[in-house]
């Protein structure tokens, strides 16, 4: 079981709210498309075949990605054997009619099925009671702006570096500080954060979303941790993802500052507050408005099913998996749109890499907010989505490929008067909810 996928029913407990300004709304929603490459825009559903009509040879594969398989030994056979099934498979793909996306032989091309499994990695949890413990803009109150028909973050500096996760069921991890990095640039004084931190401190005693680290957890558990601690800059822990993990550098400090408990190392650059994160929220589960509403503020993270159609996605629409599949991926959602021919998609950021995708991007397939609302399916393998032991047996899930199951997204702002202190012991009592180990 690896790790890079989200929470189920998770965490959707009695929460504050904050009531947004809907004069802000427009401004922000601008934002995502001012600055934006012009190429971007121009994508259309209708791909051209870019893959080589004669596909590298394994030999020259091996070599232009850097791989060390000793030439006649039982493993430079057994990647060879991978390398060509699917490359084969990548020309049968392209030939099909009616396709809207082109797949391609990329660096996943001699992996195996298990190593290409740990790149998946949510794991959702069950829902909890319990005191207020994040913050959750209300859906119902005050007037709504009508939608634009495309809203795309890509321009963002925290968009341009795609981050390759490696062979650590960290997506989880990344698509946190992604999103994390991205509202601060919108909302805040732009700063980096680092995945490794999360990996290396998140606690997860109760194996949500697996056993931790590059075994996997979610974005709710990181979210709560940073609200809780504060997080370190990239700089200062930058990304390896290399195992055996190393233990987390810093310790929490027993004497909160501004109402959180804020890593007490000099290297861990202040609690929340200091950098202008209030709290998080998970969006209402299989809605599709509210998704849409959060993404004119910036990106979110969501949880989907990343099938193996995910793996050699070259450009293009991807379609959507069909109802009921399997969450197992974390990613960040970008955006939405329509291609020139009027085809809705989804916009996503993957973390496998700049030369995956379209530059590290997917477009998956949407259809009306209706239909996706619609498209829904049960999840009977939460287990592989979700590993906390008090889990359901199933659970239902809707839009392409899930994705509207289970949406987080950071807060940053200034909290209502009324919720302007959080108490030690709620504090601490919302850790160890969400598995955190105090220390």
């Amino acid at each position: 079981m690896v790790a890079c996928i989200i929470n189920e029913a998770g965490y959707s407990v009695p929460a504050l709210r904050i009531f947004t300004t809907v004069s802000m709304l427009p401004l922000i929603a601008g934002l995502a498309m001012t600055g934006m490459n012009s190429a971007m825009l121009s994508q259309d559903s209708t791909p051209t075949d870019e893959s080589h009509a004669n596909p590298l040879s394994f030999a020259e594969f091996a070599s232009i990605h850097g791989r060390d398989y000793e030439t006649g030994s039982s493993e430079y056979e057994l990647r060879r054997t991978l390398y060509e099934a699917r490359s084969a498979e990548v020309l049968r793909k392209n030939s099909e009619p009616g396709r809207t996306s082109f797949a391609a032989v990329n660096h996943l091309a001699d992996r195996t099925d298990d190593e290409l499994e740990r790149l998946r990695g949510y794991k959702a949890a069950p829902s909890v009671a319990g005191p207020p413990q994040f913050l959750q803009l209300s859906s119902n109150s005050g007037h709504k702006m009508d939608l634009p028909k495309s809203v795309d973050w890509r321009h963002l500096k925290a968009m341009h570096d795609v981050h390759n996760q490696g062979d650590c069921g960290s997506c989880w991890a990344v698509a946190t500080a992604t999103t994390m990095t991205a509202h601060s640039e919108i909302h805040a004084d732009h700063r980096s954060f680092s995945a490794q931190h999360l990996l290396q401190c998140v606690g997860n005693p109760r194996k949500c979303g697996g056993a931790g680290g590059c075994d996997g957890a979610t974005p709710e558990l990181a979210l709560a941790h940073i609200l809780e601690h504060g997080m370190s800059t990239a700089d200062e822990l930058p990304y390896t993802g290399k195992q055996p993990l190393p233990p987390c550098p810093f310790r929490a400090s027993t004497s909160p500052a501004n109402g959180s408990l804020a890593l007490s190392d000099l290297s861990a650059k202040g609690s929340a507050h200091s950098f202008g994160m209030v709290g998080w929220e998970k969006l209402p589960e299989n809605e599709v408005e509210p998704i849409m509403r959060a993404l004119q503020e910036g990106p979110v993270n969501a949880a989907v099913s990343a099938s193996e159609l995910w793996n050699d996605y070259s450009h293009g629409i991807l379609s959507a998996c069909a109802p009921g599949a399997i969450i197992n991926h974390a990613v960040v959602l970008v955006g939405y749109g329509e291609s020139n021919t009027g085809q809705k998609y989804w916009l996503i950021q993957n973390s496998w890499g700049p030369h995956w995708g379209e530059g590290g991007f997917l477009r998956l397939a949407r259809r009306s907010n209706e239909a996706e609302q619609r498209y829904c399916g049960w999840d009977n393998a939460p287990q592989d989505g979700s590993g906390c032991s008090d889990g359901p047996s199933r659970v239902r899930v809707c839009g392409s490929c899930g994705i509207l199951y289970d949406v987080v997204r950071p807060v940053f702002g200034s909290l209502p008067a009324q919720h302007s202190n959080f108490s030690v012991a709620r504090d601490l009592g919302m850790l160890q909810q969400f598995g955190e180990k105090v220390s």
